[in-house]
C-alpha cells in the first residue's frame, strides 16, 4: 500500500515518516506558503491606492498646485516611472492622467493579478511562468510597435491593453518567484530527524 511503501522509503533513507511528508519530494509541486495571501492583500491595496492616484489626477493636480506638491509627484513619477509624455496618455476632462496609457494599463494588469490571486487563481494552469512571459512578451510587441511608428499614438486602448497584458504578467511573474523562493528557503531549514532504532 501507499502507506507502507512510505514507511519503507523512510526506514530506508533513516529519517522519520513525519519529515518525509514535510520535505518536498523530486517532481512534487510546491505548496503555497502562509504568509503568501498576506503578501497578496498588501500588494492589492497598495495597488488600489496607487491606481486611484493615477485616474484621480486630472482632479488632484489643480489642487495641488498652490501647494507645489503637484510638481514633486510628477516629477518623481516622470524620474522613475514614466515619460509621461500628453500624446501617449489617457485624459479626463482635456487633462491627461499621472501617467501614459501603457503604464496606466501596466498598474491596472498588477491590479487585476494581485486581486486574481487572491481569489485562488494560483491554483489554475494559467498562473505558470511560461505565461507570464507570453503576457510580457505581448506588451514587448506593442512597445516595439509604437517606437518603430507602427502604431498612430492616438491608439490609447491598444496601450492600455498591452501594458494590462504585460502588468498581469509581471505580477504572475513575481509571485510565482517568490513562491519558489519562499519554498527554498522553508526546505533549507527541514533538517530530517534519525528515526529510533527498533
Amino acid at each position: 500500500t501507499c502507506g507502507q511503501r512510505r514507511r519503507d522509503v523512510c526506514s530506508q533513507r533513516k529519517i522519520s515518516v513525519e519529515d518525509w511528508e514535510m520535505k518536498p519530494q523530486k517532481g512534487a509541486l510546491t505548496t503555497t506558503p502562509r504568509i503568501i495571501p498576506i503578501l497578496h492583500a498588501v500588494a492589492a491595496l497598495v495597488l488600489v491606492a496607487w491606481f486611484a492616484l493615477i485616474v484621480a489626477w486630472p482632479w488632484l493636480a489643480p489642487a495641488g498646485v498652490a501647494n507645489g506638491w503637484t510638481k514633486s509627484v510628477e516629477g518623481l513619477c516622470q524620474q522613475f516611472f514614466c515619460h509621461r509624455m500628453p500624446g501617449r496618455s489617457l485624459a479626463i476632462g482635456g487633462s491627461p492622467l499621472l501617467v501614459c496609457a501603457r503604464c496606466t494599463g501596466v498598474i491596472a494588469g498588477y491590479l487585476l493579478g494581485a486581486c486574481a490571486a487572491l481569489a485562488g487563481a494560483e491554483r489554475l494552469p494559467f498562473w505558470r511562468i511560461p505565461i507570464a512571459i507570453i503576457l510580457i512578451a505581448l506588451m514587448g510587441v506593442s512597445w516595439f510597435a509604437g517606437w518603430m511608428g507602427w502604431v498612430s499614438e492616438s491608439w490609447h486602448w491598444e496601450r492600455v491593453l498591452a501594458g494590462a497584458f504585460g502588468g498581469l504578467g509581471g505580477y504572475i511573474l513575481i509571485a510565482r518567484c517568490v513562491v519558489l523562493f519562499v519554498n527554498w528557503i522553508q526546505r533549507r531549514n527541514v533538517t530530517p530527524t534519525k528515526s529510533a532504532p527498533a
